[in-house]
């Protein structure tokens, strides 16, 4: 099996296909694994999205990128420091709650929390103009 490309798509479609049980896969990548727009995506990994599919890929990303280093041996440099969605208004503010319901039926651990825990967590922010957040602590 021949794979082109060496950004988190080509790699990951490579990995997938050792863990199936294929011994033949070439990836090809004209210059360094994740050089080309896979390094823009380098961040924040968070678990909720708007839809069951798409929260069902990021969790189990995360998974991946927190259980990886164990597995290979290579440092995936996985943090797992939170999230936090902050909401200025109500509507937002609904929105996240929303999100934090269908994560819950996706085992995703969330909490609705105060703009002053909001601070708590993120000592920088401004948090006059705040009605709340939606704390992720298992995102990285």
């Amino acid at each position: 099996v021949v794979v082109c490309g060496g950004g988190a798509i080509g790699c990951s479609v490579a990995y997938h296909l050792a863990k199936l049980g294929f011994r033949e896969i070439t990836l090809l990548e004209k210059g360094r694994l994740g050089c080309g727009t896979t390094w823009h995506s380098a961040g924040l990994l968070s678990q909720l999205k708007g839809s069951d599919v798409e929260i069902g890929m990021r969790k189990y990303s995360r998974h991946l990128y927190s259980e990886i280093a164990k597995e290979t041996g290579l440092d995936t440099s996985w943090k797992e420091v939170g999230s936090l969605f902050v909401a200025s208004n109500e509507g937002r503010l609904t929105t996240f709650k929303q999100i934090q319901n269908l994560g819950r039926l996706h085992g995703v651990d969330t909490e609705m929390i105060s703009p002053d825990e909001c601070l708590r967590l993120c000592p920088l922010i401004r948090v006059e103009d705040l009605v709340g957040g939606l704390w992720v602590p298992s995102d990285g």
